[in-house]
């Protein structure tokens, strides 16, 4: 009788330092207002369940959780009751996630229009289709992919692309201060892509990824000078290749209303390639990319990227191309030609237009760049640019931000000072 007693007492002294720490045991666990997303995909978002011991902290990651996902808006949690047991529910509205894929960019003296359409919450259950058609320069592409976060039940995220892409591809010299075309060639390739990816906890995941290359070339579009200067070089063979890789990523980013951006994330891609042809040898790469981003004061954001790339490949198309497009702006596309390289982006990003549907944010940006052949070319700096521009930004839509951006070149002379599209530069 008296261990009964003690168990009992013990058992008293537990629960009281439970619940005097905040925690309560989950009654009745609900979901309101979600009217396109099935309460499943809920439920296993926030993986809890009635009968499971919670805090304040643990509520609010799992309304992280349910953000991240991006197709969610205005979430919140409410708990009912104060005793051991109270019951929670959680709220929020569906984003419009079936985007019609039409946009026209343009950056690095280059111009993209696309169009397609895509849905990331097919029938309310969290996964992706997609298809679009691309025309880039005076080429044109396109892709069809497939994408589940939670592939077999498991925080497994699956992907499928299969693309056929058309790129005309000019070469310039790295050293020169003006933009002085070496050569050029149109790249035609047939691309199959699976991608797996594992969350093995909140701030780690682990992939692989295959991937299976035709790669054709011509000068089919090219101009007249460059035709003249490809006839004093080797021309680029076609090839067919087989492609390995894994990658990891360290910490997380979360996001909210399309715009209020918090965290860090550092991700390793190292990828071995097969050549089925003995004039070119199988090659590797590494691409390190490290992202910081941090809100602040009057909801800014200060967002940092960072990138490494290293090859030992002996195939022209495999080397790195950095521009204007996506990598530093005020620059040609694929301006700077290399091995290897560094890159480094930065910006200061602060909301000057606030309503229900809309965010105009204003942004001041600093894009470095050094590449090279050799290890020692990345202690000079290749080019530099400085600049400004808007984004507008739509939190009831998925993902849909449009931009605009004036850079101003500092080190070496650019191209193309304005540049525009769709989504943050990063």
């Amino acid at each position: 009788m008296r261990i009964n007693i003690l168990i009992l007492l013990l058992l008293s002294v537990v629960s009281v330092i439970s619940f005097a720490s905040g925690s309560f045991k989950i009654g009745k666990l609900e979901v309101e207002g979600f009217t396109r997303t099935d309460d499943s995909v809920i439920f296993r978002e926030i993986e809890l369940k009635s009968g499971d011991m919670v805090d304040k902290e643990r509520l609010e990651f799992a309304i992280t959780r349910l953000e991240n996902t991006q197709i969610f808006y205005e979430l919140s949690c409410r708990v009912k009751g104060k005793g051991k047991v109270r019951d929670v529910i959680f709220k929020g509205k569906d984003r419009w996630t079936t985007i019609p894929i039409l946009k026209f960019s343009s950056g690095g003296g280059i111009s993209q229009t696309t169009v397609g359409v895509f849905d990331p919450n097919i029938l309310g259950k969290y996964f992706m289709l997609g298809a679009q058609y691309e025309r880039l320069g005076d080429s044109n592409s396109g892709v069809a992919w497939y994408k589940n976060e939670w592939f077999s039940d498991q925080r497994l995220t699956t992907d499928l692309q299969v693309w056929k892409q058309n790129r005309v591809r000019i070469k310039y010299d790295n050293d020169e201060d003006n933009a002085v075309e070496t050569g050029g060639f149109l790249h035609s390739r047939t691309k199959v892509k699976l991608d797996l990816s594992k969350e093995l906890n909140y701030n780690w995941r682990l992939g692989l990824n295959l991937e299976y290359h035709d790669d054709q070339f011509s000068e089919d579009t090219l101009s007249n000078k460059i035709k003249t200067i490809n006839s004093t070089r080797n021309q680029v063979p076609s090839l067919t290749t087989f492609h390995f890789g894994i990658h990891t990523t360290v910490g997380n980013i979360k996001n909210k209303k399309n715009y209020l951006v918090d965290g860090f994330s550092l991700r390793l891609d190292l990828n071995h390639a097969i050549v089925r042809d003995t004039r070119v040898p199988n090659f590797s790469s590494l691409l390190l990319t490290g992202l910081y981003y941090k809100t602040l004061f009057w909801d800014s954001t200060f967002a940092a990227r960072v990138i490494f790339g290293l090859t030992d490949t002996k195939a022209e198309q495999y080397r790195f191309y950095i521009g204007g497009f996506d990598g530093i702006r005020g620059f040609y596309d694929g301006r700077f030609s290399a091995t290897q390289y560094w890159l480094s982006n930065t910006e200061f990003r602060l909301p000057v237009v606030k309503i229900d549907w809309l965010v105009v944010q204003g942004s001041t940006f600093f894009d470095v760049i050094a590449s090279g052949d050799e290890f020692s070319s990345l202690g000079s700096i290749n080019a530099a640019s400085l600049g400004g521009g808007l984004r507008f930004i739509f939190p009831k839509i998925f993902r849909f931000v449009a931009r605009v951006d004036y850079a101003k070149s500092i080190v070496k002379e650019g191209s193309s000072q304005i540049s525009f599209g769709v989504q943050q530069f990063y």
